[in-house]
């Protein structure tokens, strides 16, 4: 099972990896708009630095266009048989985590589709919103 709802109508639907990568700063306003989820991937044992790093592009690419926690997630990637665990930065304590295995693909896919699955039902509950104050105009 995939852990989306079977209810919901295929979309069509883009990923963007951006990398994070400064060179590609000035085309981050563009992916961005109208996303419905981001998901950052870092090293499970966060130096300070990076974790700066991360609430920056927190900042730029959820904050800043309206996505809420629950569309957003942080993967952890667990590299070899490393037992540390570094702190996820205090200001994105309270989006999602979960600790992945990129080398064996441990767990990517199921954490991959709870944040799609968040992200569709925000994105429903937008879309009802919407309709419902158009229908309210009328």
């Amino acid at each position: 099972s995939s852990g989306i709802n079977a209810e919901w109508p295929l979309r069509p639907g883009e990923l963007w990896d951006c990398g994070g990568n400064p060179q590609n700063e000035s085309c981050w306003p563009a992916i961005a708009r109208g996303a419905a989820a981001l998901v950052l991937v870092s090293n499970v044992d966060i130096p300070d630095s990076e974790g700066q790093f991360l609430e920056m592009l927190y900042l730029r690419f959820a904050a800043q266009h309206g996505l809420k926690e629950s569309q957003c997630a942080v993967f952890l990637n667990k590299v070899g048989e490393t037992e540390k665990v570094g702190k996820v930065p205090a200001m994105l304590t309270k989006v999602p985590h979960e600790i992945v295995s990129m080398e064996n693909g441990s767990n990517v896919h199921a954490a991959f589709c709870r944040v799609i699955s968040s992200a569709l039902t925000a994105q429903s509950e937008e879309w009802r919103k919407g309709e419902n104050q158009i229908l309210s105009v009328q």
